[in-house]
């Protein structure tokens, strides 16, 4: 996997940004999704996992790729 946010839960707020805490919890949930226990979208759509190409990383970079 070539995320750092697979298998992870974080712990903290993002917005604003504030110190936040990924915890791995051995898991396949997306640690960006912090509203939901949500599997990882891409590999649920049978996809490689990558967060250079996921949409849920895209959403929350300052600079948009």
């Amino acid at each position: 996997m070539n995320c750092p946010f697979y298998g992870r839960a974080m712990y903290g707020k993002v917005y604003p940004p504030v110190m936040f805490l990924l915890v791995d919890t051995k898991g396949n949930q997306c640690g960006l999704v912090a509203d939901a226990h949500a599997p990882c979208m891409m590999e649920a759509n049978g996809e490689e996992v990558d967060w250079k190409t996921c949409p849920v990383v895209k959403e929350v970079r300052l600079e948009q790729i």
